[in-house]
């Protein structure tokens, strides 16, 4: 049996005794236990410590009813009370049993243990402040939840009781986003906390205290106590497509099996488009450009980039609201733009994938197929390129240098050659897309230009490109190497000439200011009065860490670099 002898009376969770309070642990509860395990010995006397977890300062965790622990110890915890001290003596059967545990608990071991219950967590409590206690009345269907971005519909009523009688907020139907601060849910983050973790159809009632029971305008401050009743009707999917909360698709008819269209992919859509712009005192909307059954190659620029993009993440069938934020908007793809939408209009579409075939993945063609591919990839690039759509013609090179990115061997030699050409080609191009998007990312216009010069060591675009990179982040010694080796090569380049001096001379004016600044510094040292703590000269240090990088798309960058390439904004490779 299971005997158990209290020595220090314990208190409810949360010490009131009452309202949404608990006196013990339930099933589900994640309980923590001091406890000190001894023998019983045949005439009863007790023997040895065999285990502690006050020796180890650290109490001993376990969800209730999980059975992760012996019998007995769920009986027990189950009758305690937070701060409960009790003497808790089990017989073999509620213990280790005929097997015992070995090496530490022989067989049929009667045991005893000093126990305390230090707390639990109740998995009820919906905000761990024990003043919002869950029960739920239906469990729902299924297995999914809604995500943090869905937009959920429930019905909610708020009552005085637990028999749901009297309604402080009759049933009510609202539709509200997950994410915070939806006006719908102002001002009561309970809805939001019970929702999260319902499935469809699910129905739950929450015992509620102050704060917790409150709800602006719906439920008055001066009520003390409060019981929810919620149903989770359903909800939409709401996805983060540029996972800045900028694109979003949201769900409404969803697809067929699991499948999604990859890059390249031949698709069938049709959509209706809208354009969303702020006046004064106003919204307008309206519908500019709505088409069906167009077949499009995904991310080859037929329509806007933002929404290829969502296209990417929807299942054949699916029915879809994407909202693309100005900043992704037509001032991107400008050269696509409607002649009455503005840039700075937000848009709305409402599009349907409805059919769609998978580009063949690289893994399943030959040699000959991924260099025709890497053609034909290199060559959309370019025409994006020179529309100024400069992510979805990285996407495109990205593509082409992915299938042979990191070997060649195998390759034919006249086949290598043929896919070397391409991959500088395409590295190079990458540089340029990266200059001219002024992404302050002077590391991917070094790698990819690395790339290059790893392939064809004498590429005096690549070289020139590097130069140019280095001197936008001040490496004036290696941007003179860079830009003199392509010199050597290009004697007559008067781009490269004219950049090489420009670097030249900005090394001169850093020397000039680097011996200034440390003149002035040994000039103090020599006046300071002797000082033997260990105070720093604040002052000094400030000058030292002082940094000047020039803006991107000065004189020293993009300008040049176009003069090299014969202006515009062609890549360099074509």
């Amino acid at each position: 049996g299971v005997w158990k002898k209290v020595h220090t009376a314990g208190t409810s969770l949360y010490g009131r005794g009452t309202g949404t309070d608990w006196q013990r642990p339930e099933n589900g509860d994640e309980v923590r236990v001091h406890y000190t395990g001894r023998f019983v010995k045949e005439d009863g006397e007790v023997g040895d410590v065999f285990d502690s977890s006050r020796e180890r300062n650290e109490p001993l965790k376990f969800e209730l009813g999980k059975k992760s622990v012996i019998s007995g110890w769920e009986i027990a915890v189950s009758t305690m009370q937070k701060g409960e001290h009790a003497t808790v003596t089990l017989s073999p059967e509620y213990a280790y049993g005929e097997a015992g545990s070995p090496p530490k608990i022989p067989p049929n071991a009667s045991l005893q243990f000093d126990m305390e219950l230090v707390g639990w967590v109740c998995h009820r409590d919906v905000l761990g402040d024990g003043c919002a206690i869950k029960t739920v009345l239906e469990e729902g269907e299924g297995w999914e939840r809604p995500g943090k971005m869905s937009e959920v519909t429930i019905e909610v009523g708020v009552y005085t009781g637990t028999d749901l009688k009297v309604a402080i907020v009759p049933p009510t139907v609202l539709t509200f986003n997950m994410r915070a601060n939806d006006p719908v849910v102002a001002g009561n983050e309970l809805l939001e906390a019970v929702v999260k973790d319902m499935k469809k159809g699910a129905r739950v009632m929450v015992e509620t205290v102050a704060p917790r029971c409150a709800w602006p305008g719906r439920v008055k401050a001066e009520i003390k106590e409060a019981v929810y009743a919620i149903k989770l009707v359903g909800w939409l999917k709401i996805e983060d497509i540029s996972k800045d909360g900028m694109v979003t698709k949201k769900v409404l008819v969803e697809g067929d099996g699991w499948e999604r269209p990859n890059e390249g992919a031949d698709a069938i859509v049709s959509a209706e488009c809208r354009a969303i712009r702020e006046r004064p005192s106003s919204r307008e909307t309206f519908v500019y450009e709505s088409f069906e059954h167009r077949k499009i190659r995904l991310m080859d620029g037929d329509l806007l980039d933002a929404l290829e993009t969502a296209i990417l993440s929807m299942k054949k069938g699916e029915k879809a609201l994407v909202y693309v934020d100005p900043t992704y908007g037509y001032g991107k793809c400008a050269m696509i733009k409607p002649d009455n939408v503005r840039i700075d209009d937000a848009l709305e579409m409402e599009i349907v994938l409805e059919d769609f075939e998978k580009a063949k993945e690289s893994w399943s063609m030959s040699f000959e197929e991924k260099v025709q591919v890497m053609k034909e990839r290199k060559q959309k690039g370019n025409e994006l390129f020179n529309n100024y759509r400069f992510v979805l013609a990285m996407k495109s090179y990205e593509r082409a240098i992915g299938f042979f990115e990191y070997s060649t061997s195998e390759l034919s030699p006249e086949l290598r050659k043929e896919v070397n050409v391409l991959l500088v080609q395409c590295h190079l191009n990458m540089a340029a897309c990266y200059e001219q998007r002024n992404t302050q990312n002077v590391e991917k216009v070094l790698y990819h230009c690395g790339k290059t010069l790893d392939i064809d060591p004498s590429n005096v675009k690549a070289l020139y490109r590097q130069g140019n990179a280095f001197m936008g982040c001040e490496e004036y010694f290696k941007a003179e190497s860079s830009l003199k080796h392509a010199l050597e090569l290009a004697p007559n380049n008067t781009a490269i000439s004219a950049r090489l001096r420009d670097v030249r001379q900005k090394q001169k004016m850093q020397d000039a200011q680097d011996k200034a600044m440390f003149k002035t510094i040994f000039e103090k040292l020599k006046t300071a009065p002797v000082d033997n703590t260990d105070d720093e000269d604040d002052e000094g240090e400030a000058g030292i860490v002082e940094d000047h990088l020039p803006p991107r798309g000065s004189s020293n960058g993009t300008d040049s670099a176009s003069a090299a390439r014969g202006g515009g904004a062609a890549p360099m490779e074509m």
